[in-house]
């Protein structure tokens, strides 16, 4: 993140990152090395840390999935393979390997 913010002085506006873990580590970097104007940081997952970092101000959001529903599927296709199943047949699944989950989008306010 440091070396983006030497690069690219100005030019940067949002980070989004794999997970809040990356997501606070790319804040932490653009708290030291100082930018010109505001960059947005979001993370994924929805974590303990990243939701405090969202209450703190650190983050400008995360996205958190449901993960009851998230667990739900994957048994529902452990099982299914585990039987000899059609998954395909048991869990809806686009482009035959991704299952869409709802979220939570938490953002500063």
């Amino acid at each position: 993140m440091e070396q983006w913010l030497t690069q690219y002085p100005g030019e940067i506006e949002v980070v989004i990152c794999n997970n809040d873990d990356m997501a606070l580590g790319a804040a932490d970097a653009i708290e030291r090395k100082g930018s010109s104007k505001p960059i947005k940081v979001v993370g994924i997952d929805g974590t303990p840390q990243g939701i405090e970092g969202v209450r703190e101000g650190k983050l400008f959001g995360t996205v958190q999935c449901d993960s009851d529903e998230y667990a739900g599927v994957i048994f529902k296709i452990a099982a299914a393979e585990a039987l000899g199943k059609n998954v395909q047949e048991t869990v809806d699944l686009s482009r035959d390997k991704y299952y869409e989950c709802r979220q939570n989008t938490l953002t500063a306010k």
